[in-house]
């Protein structure tokens, strides 16, 4: 099987909906049931990428790479993992707000690339997870070394980065800048270069219980009300809806295989289902619910993996 990395971005909030909530938050996002990081399932992103290749692809195409609509006829010649999130946008006091992310997360995204063959695409992540000061039990926040007058306040003798409410201690590492200018040419392959030098300047390590206080509080809770056009009153009150927010990243782990079936009456391979699917790999899309508020609409790229033929660049 061959691999590849689909990288999202969020251009508006997400609505990935876990169903009826039980807590204050009727319509609670999907989170993962340990760490309570959100998610995006694979089965959404198969669905909506199916749709929008419908009009770009023959039928004999479409059934074979992402397996008919008739499930019982045979299997998908790809295999979509869950998005899982890398960086979350959390509000700053000072310079608006950073993208965050922790060494927990960051593990697992090695893990994935490395599942990919993708490892020599990120030789500086390699450098900054082998720095000592940001394993297990880190108490302060990493910045870029350039942030320092972007996101820092002086309070007193010392100068904090103000997250939401907390001040918290800052202490710049310059393997986090360049593991920024890396990332940042995969994420905003579709977009200006000003996104680029902006997540290079906000990208923030954060420790393990801070992200977590924000992945689990930080995100956007929107209040709804549904309208009766006969009365113009409503009957059931205030509803609350959970999003994650805009600049949100996600990736997810993307696996081609030998179709069970021919192609246009052509014998196939994995490096056939790839080439079908990279050659009309939309730029966007639009998933979860509330689309006609104009929710969910999210920027893709590709990270292709190790095949033979040298594919082992970002690509659109």
């Amino acid at each position: 099987m061959l691999h590849s990395i689909i990288m999202l971005n969020a251009i508006t909030p997400i609505h990935n909906g876990a169903g009826e909530g039980l807590g204050v938050i009727d319509r609670p996002i999907v989170r993962e049931r340990i760490t309570n990081f959100p998610y995006i399932q694979g089965s959404s992103i198969k669905g909506v990428l199916k749709d929008a290749y419908r009009s770009e692809i023959k039928k004999d195409e479409l059934d074979t790479i992402f397996g008919p609509d008739e499930g019982d006829k045979h299997s998908s010649a790809m295999a979509f993992g869950d998005a899982s999130l890398l960086f979350m946008p959390v509000r700053s006091l000072k310079g608006g707000f950073v993208w965050a992310t922790t060494p927990l997360i960051l593990y697992r995204f090695q893990r994935i690339i490395e599942m990919a063959g993708l490892s020599e695409n990120f030789p500086e992540l390699k450098a900054l997870l082998a720095k000592r000061e940001i394993h297990s039990g880190m108490s302060t926040v990493f910045i870029n070394p350039d942030a320092n007058g972007l996101l820092l306040i002086a309070i007193g003798r010392d100068t904090k980065i103000i997250l939401e409410e907390y001040p918290l201690s800052a202490t710049s590492l310059s393997e986090l800048e360049q593991f920024a200018e890396e990332i940042a040419r995969f994420i905003f392959t579709n977009s200006s270069k000003f996104l680029t030098e902006e997540f290079k300047k906000r990208l923030v390590l954060l420790p393990a219980e801070i992200f977590a206080y924000f992945v689990t509080h930080a995100t956007e809770v929107v209040p709804n009300i549904k309208i009766d056009p006969a009365t113009g009153t409503s009957t059931q009150g205030l509803r609350y809806s959970e999003y994650l927010p805009a600049e949100t990243v996600l990736y997810c782990l993307l696996g081609f295989d030998k179709p069970r079936k021919e192609i246009n009456n052509q014998p196939a391979d994995e490096n056939r289902v790839k080439e079908i699917f990279r050659k009309h790999f939309p730029p966007r899309i639009q998933i979860g619910a509330d689309e006609t508020k104009g929710k969910g609409f999210v920027e893709l790229s590709v990270i292709g993996g190790k095949d033979g033929t040298g594919d082992n660049k970002p690509q659109t």
